[in-house]
């Protein structure tokens, strides 16, 4: 039986191992590291624009609602003023919402020709290039994300506020039929209390004496 030569067994056995320390692993992760902190600003910046494309949509239900609020306390019915209540929810909704839709302080990323060529000046190869590019976009990346943590912020309160504005309503509902059907039992109490002291008077006047003047 013939026997492979221990060369080729070890040939056979050795795999791509890829980059190791002595030969570009640092360069290889250093880009892999940048990449992924490239891929971080462009989600921070996808988020924002999609919070101020919530709160400009949810602007537009608050004015609505708040037309309807108004026009329905125009008709001047007797118990509408308790529709004026709901509106604290409302504006303070709108207000949040034109919070988020404010300038927000969010830093873009650009890597200029001049810039590079004062990496290039004072860096010495591509690594150190690349890992001073990586803390600078690092570092607007913290930026961004607590500019984008409190846009969030704003857009959570006002979505609060925006539901609790039905719930407020059935509130008022309900504490406007209770109030109602008091006011009409101190009504009907009342009138009858005026009924009654009508017909005493009229009974009194019928039955008096008229006074004989003295001769």
């Amino acid at each position: 039986m013939m026997c492979k030569p221990e060369k080729e067994i070890t040939q056979a056995n050795l795999i791509d191992v890829g980059e190791v320390p002595e030969n570009g692993l640092r360069l290889w992760s250093a880009r892999l590291v940048y990449e992924n902190a490239l891929k971080e600003h462009e989600r921070l910046d996808t988020a924002l624009q999609r919070l101020k494309t919530r709160a400009s949509n949810l602007l537009g239900w608050t004015m609505t609602s708040m037309s309807i609020l108004i026009s329905a306390f125009s008709l001047q019915g007797r118990y509408h003023f308790f529709l004026l209540l709901m509106l604290p929810s409302l504006l303070l909704t709108s207000f949040l919402c034109v919070r988020v839709l404010q300038s927000t302080v969010f830093y873009g990323y650009t890597v200029s020709d001049t810039k590079m060529d004062e990496l290039q000046n004072t860096l010495g190869s591509e690594l150190e290039i690349i890992e001073h590019l990586t803390l600078d976009i690092n570092e607007l990346n913290d930026t961004n994300a607590v500019a984008l943590k409190n846009v969030r912020n704003y857009m959570q309160w006002s979505w609060i506020a925006f539901l609790s504005t039905p719930t407020l309503g059935l509130i008022l509902l309900i504490f406007g039929s209770f109030y109602k059907q008091i006011d009409n039992i101190w009504v009907s109490r009342f009138s009858r209390s005026n009924d009654l002291d009508t017909k005493l008077d009229k009974g009194l006047e019928e039955n008096s004496i008229p006074l004989q003047g003295r001769p």
